[in-house]
């Protein structure tokens, strides 16, 4: 068939953080700036996650899972509280094409980023790569580019520190390329043999008896 092992799951989640580890940034009279970190926040998140997987035509694997949360920080002991919604995607893919030999994507996606005295821009990743089996499927080979089109991951962060509005813009480095080998050492097996011990005893156990009783009667 075109389509087989299709899954979808939808499920809801919520948790909380007491004391959670924040950075916070204070901007005295003679307008020096001083960040520190230390548990300073307590944080509420709820929210629904999604999962989708397929195989298309016996041979393409398609997995799908994103995040929707609304998020709640707050400071009492220093009368700072921040909320908003966030969101992340991921996607993953990949197709067999010859002998061993398959071709895998990735991409994500992650949302806006809700901090106690502000906010992060999104950012995301992606790969392309390609994976052959060896040594009669026991090990693999991987050689895979990661953000090919786009060196750098630019983020953007707005802060509001009561009278001061502060603003950065930081960048990652995120081309390259990736090769990877791995292998399996043996098969995991297990059998239950002391069960099968048991009540192999345990039936012999009867039978004597049954006999011992026959022949008494």
């Amino acid at each position: 068939s075109m389509i087989s092992g299709a899954s979808i799951n939808v499920a809801t989640f919520y948790s909380l953080t007491k004391n959670g580890i924040e950075a916070f940034t204070n901007i005295d009279n003679n307008g020096v700036a001083t960040t520190t970190y230390g548990n300073y926040a307590k944080n509420n998140t709820f929210g629904f996650n999604l999962f989708g997987s397929t195989t298309l035509f016996n041979c393409w694997r398609i997995n799908l899972n994103g995040n929707l949360y609304y998020k709640s920080l707050s400071g009492s002991s220093l009368n700072v509280d921040n909320t908003g919604w966030q969101y992340d995607a991921h996607f993953s893919s990949d197709v067999k094409i010859y002998k061993g030999l398959s071709v895998s994507a990735f991409g994500m996606y992650r949302g806006r980023d809700v901090m106690l005295q502000g906010t992060r821009s999104g950012w995301y990743r992606y790969s392309l790569g390609l994976k052959q089996e060896i040594l009669k499927g026991k090990g693999d080979v991987t050689l895979a580019a990661t953000n090919f089109f786009s060196p750098n991951i630019k983020t953007v962060s707005d802060f509001n520190y009561g009278d001061a509005i502060y603003n950065t813009v930081s960048y990652r480095r995120a081309r390259g390329i990736r090769f990877g080998f791995s292998y399996n050492f043996g098969k995991m097996k297990y059998n239950d043999k002391r069960s099968k011990e048991i009540n192999n005893t345990d039936l012999k156990g009867g039978d004597q008896q049954d006999s011992g009783n026959q022949q008494m009667g």
